[in-house]
């Protein structure tokens, strides 16, 4: 199931390619026993490339002890130089950010066993939205995890199994934001639309007819780790409307799981559309998510609903696969992907 993103490139280069994703249903009820599905969006790529230079200028870092602790070898001293671009524009890192991108790497090189070069320069250029959850944090995480793997057996295609991959990718993604449950890491290297339950691998869906979604930015943001502690916090105070959505959500996941593969666009709008309310019920849809559901329903989209963790972020709509895209004002950030049905549904 899962994507081989890496590319041939010269000897001093490792490069790597993973994409965005969108929860189509289960957000936060998949922690919960519920089932989940997203989908990789491979029209927002996260491309990086790293390199291994005798001299270099611009803006560097150097791992401090602390972070040299997580190395196998404790006295290596790296200095290492980022250059980031973001939706198209030159992205500059605070110190925080500089920080939890060298631990992140250094991460990857211990996850791999090796012990990193003194100098290197890591070029990022992404179309995922910063915060948005589309899946930014989980698409580094895997190519920074993919290239250590180029890096220590020096060949384009290094044998890895899916399951040990996803693991270590996944314990990178929780450097991010905290401990993932595993499904942003599972889609943004998947091949196509996967299901996703606690305790199990992901699974390639059975999607037995075509749809388009439309993804909208609130241009709000909150952390994703926020929003999943006060939910976690109303569930263990037992609050009685928290749990119903809950045990709501879970239901209306396998619903949808079911109308992917028995059912048509039209079921899974309203199953959509049924799930806001629901994650509205549960605290995590701010306003702009249900006026812009509003907005994208009367723009004639079957279902619409927030993805990811909410509190603003992207807002997901349903749209039958032969119908145009609906012209949206200027001001509104507007990403969209087909799905096509699996190639061998069960």
């Amino acid at each position: 199931m899962i994507q081989n993103h890496l590319t041939a490139s010269a000897p001093v280069f490792f490069e790597s390619i993973a994409w965005g994703k969108a929860i189509l249903f289960g957000e936060h009820s998949v922690v919960y026993g519920g089932v989940a599905a997203a989908l990789p969006l491979k029209d927002l790529p996260l491309k990086v490339r790293l390199s291994v230079p005798n001299s270099i200028s611009g803006s560097c870092t150097s791992l401090d002890s602390r972070q040299l602790q997580n190395y196998p070898t404790k006295d290596v001293r790296t200095v290492i130089h980022w250059e980031l671009r973001v939706c198209n524009e030159r992205w500059e890192m605070t110190a925080d950010q500089h920080k939890r991108l060298d631990d992140a790497l250094c991460l990857a090189f211990k996850l791999t066993d090796q012990t990193p070069p003194d100098l290197l320069h890591l070029q990022v250029d992404s179309l995922i939205p910063l915060g948005g959850g589309l899946g930014g944090s989980a698409a580094l995480s895997s190519a920074f995890l993919r290239i250590a793997y180029q890096m220590k057996h020096q060949c384009v295609n290094p044998e890895v199994s899916e399951d040990t991959f996803l693991k270590m990718a996944n314990e990178l993604d929780g450097h991010f934001h905290g401990k993932a449950s595993g499904l942003d890491v599972a889609a943004v290297n998947s091949i196509g639309p996967i299901g996703f339950e606690s305790g199990k691998s992901p699974w390639l869906l059975d999607v037995t007819f075509p749809f388009r979604v439309i993804l909208v930015d609130t241009g709000i943001r909150t952390a994703t780790a926020q929003m999943v502690q006060e939910v976690r916090s109303k569930i263990e105070d037992s609050n009685k409307t928290i749990l119903n959505a809950m045990s709501n959500l879970k239901d209306l996941g396998f619903q949808c799981r079911d109308a992917l593969k028995f059912g048509n666009v039209t079921t899974l709008g309203a199953l959509l559309n049924l799930c806001q309310i629901e994650l509205n019920r549960l605290g995590v849809s701010h306003d702009a998510n249900n006026d812009l559901c509003t907005h994208l329903r009367s723009m004639g989209c079957l279902g619409a609903k927030l993805t990811g963790g909410g509190g603003g972020g992207m807002v997901l709509g349903l749209l039958p696969i032969d119908l145009p895209l609906p012209q949206f004002s200027s001001d509104l950030r507007i990403f969209s992907s087909e799905v096509t049905p699996s190639a061998n549904p069960r």
